[in-house]
């Protein structure tokens, strides 16, 4: 209810009602997640500080809480704090294969990738037998659109590895993907030099290039889409004249 209510424009009165809940012992630390960064997407950041605050010392063991913490304060250019609670974060988690498998994850959903590459790159340093984290680094890296840096992660698979179907199987998954991503991006290159003219087209390539962490490319288009509509307008315009 408290997020519907934010969501239908009544801010007070949502957030008000996630701290009645709150207030409860028996409160979810997922419903103090979600109430911490709503507030952070809304700028209320002394709120969401004040709540992931109070959440962490309630629940010190929950990563989530603590990266989410920290990306707050990245969010608002508080670089430094944010940066020196997620160093204390991995200092503890990074002696635990599994808490850095889960701090990738939690990177992965929060919408930071090159930390949770980061992150996965030195757990397979620190834990060369944790094959999962190899995967899952070669997936965000074919994402990002490092394809060779995926091609070199699978190949670490092939050397450290005993040889099995399923491993293989793995593997081929993944290459799957890359190759896949880069069948699917050629296509919507190859229709747009027939259909030049195409914006919707190059809205779906821009779309494309997004999923594909190919900003820049994604920059260039739009930059293209804005040149081709002042063209149309301007072209509309000498009409009238």
């Amino acid at each position: 209810m408290a997020k519907s209510r934010i969501w239908s424009g009544e801010i007070d009165e949502g957030l008000r009602l996630y701290g009645e809940y709150l207030s409860s012992p028996d409160a979810d630390p997922s419903v103090w997640a979600e109430a911490a960064k709503l507030s952070a997407w809304l700028m209320r950041y002394r709120e969401s500080e004040s709540l992931y605050a109070r959440a962490v010392q309630l629940f010190p063991d929950d990563d989530n809480l603590r990266v989410n913490q920290a990306l707050t304060y990245l969010w608002q250019s508080k670089v430094k704090e944010g940066e020196r609670l997620l160093a204390e974060l991995w200092a503890e988690a990074s002696v635990d294969p599994d808490r850095v498998s889960k701090l990738g994850e939690i990177f992965v959903t929060s919408g930071y990738p090159d930390k949770a590459i980061k992150a996965y790159a030195d757990g397979i340093e620190a834990f060369p037998e944790r094959l999962d984290m190899y995967f899952s680094l070669a997936r965000l890296y074919v994402k990002t659109n490092r394809q060779d840096l995926a091609a070199k992660t699978l190949d670490l698979v092939r050397e450290r590895f005993v040889p099995s179907e399923r491993l293989s199987e793995y593997v081929a998954s993944v290459e799957r993907e890359s190759s896949l991503r880069r069948i699917a991006l050629d296509g919507y290159r190859k229709r747009l030099e027939t259909n030049p003219d195409d914006l919707g087209l190059r809205q779906e390539l821009i779309r494309a290039y997004y999923w594909n962490g190919m900003l820049g490319e994604a920059l260039e288009e739009s930059s293209s889409i804005l040149v081709n509509k002042m063209y149309a307008i301007f072209g509309e315009l000498d009409g009238d004249l």
